[in-house]
């Protein structure tokens, strides 16, 4: 079947929404389509949606494109299919340029679904969100650069989504250098420097043995710690399916060192949903 031809002029409604949920500065940078779907606050009717994305990505249109990676992940074939924005895409909305990851496929679809995990649970249970573009936050001689974008969650900032993938064994340097940085952003209170008076930083593992490593190590540099918040989630790209949208990272507990489990819904003030 011919696709249709959509002239920039004609990216309206539901096709705009698209390319910018996928516009990584604003949005995410790989996203399977029933995630993609679940943003829209008016969703069409699935197999329009479905054709949709196919007249985005085929030529002549190309505005965005599918990550040849998905086709090596068990049960390729069935799996729902990841969409990432083009350059023709960012340019079609207006758009700066993509940002060039410096990490895989793997990594930024992981990091995209935990992102968009906690907006549509904030967004179930009527609580703001908001979201900026990636930052990187210098204090004294360091460098933090968290993974993903600094989110408002209520009134509790969080500056990014740390996603280890790696196994502990193979870069413990960098982790306990990154932990360092972390509670340093916390203990010399950065986040207030930004204008916000709570914070909570996320580290999500695909692994309960790398989960493990990373509490043993906060345990180690600080003891027990309130602010630091764990899960372990699937290496998605590697699963045979993909989760279905959810809430789940901001409605389920999340793991602390020396503390209570802590769900960052009841901590999160409601006020009325940004999403």
């Amino acid at each position: 079947m011919t696709p249709v031809v959509i002239p920039p002029e004609r990216l309206v409604g539901n096709r705009e929404r698209i390319l910018r949920i996928l516009h990584p500065t604003i949005g995410h940078r790989f996203l399977p389509s029933a995630w993609i779907e679940h943003h829209l606050a008016k969703p069409c009717e699935h197999a329009n949606f479905i054709r949709t994305l196919r007249d985005l990505r085929r030529k002549p249109n190309q505005y965005i494109y599918w990550p040849e990676q998905q086709d090596y992940s068990l049960n390729a074939a069935y799996k729902d299919g990841v969409h990432g924005l083009t350059d023709k895409g960012a340019k079609a909305v207006g758009l700066p340029l993509p940002r060039l990851s410096t990490h895989e496929y793997a990594h930024e679809l992981g990091v995209s679904i935990v992102e968009c995990s906690l907006k549509f649970g904030a967004r179930d249970l009527g609580i703001s969100f908001q979201t900026a573009e990636p930052q990187t936050f210098r204090f004294g001689d360091v460098e933090y650069v968290p993974d993903g974008h600094p989110m408002l969650i209520g009134d509790i900032f969080i500056p990014g989504i740390e996603f280890e993938r790696r196994k502990y064994k193979e870069s413990p340097g960098d982790t306990r250098e990154k932990i360092h940085k972390v509670i340093r952003f916390m203990k010399e209170r950065i986040y207030e420097r930004e204008g916000f008076a709570k914070a909570l930083v996320l580290f999500v593992a695909t692994t309960e043995r790398r989960t493990e490593n990373l509490m043993g190590t906060v345990e180690e540099q600080l003891g027990a710690c309130s602010f630091i918040l764990f899960r372990t989630t699937r290496d998605w790209a590697r699963e045979p399916n993909f989760p279905k949208p959810n809430g789940d990272m901001l409605t389920e507990p999340w793991l602390r060192v020396g503390c209570p489990p802590l769900t960052i819904a009841t901590q999160a003030r409601k006020e009325g949903a940004d999403v």
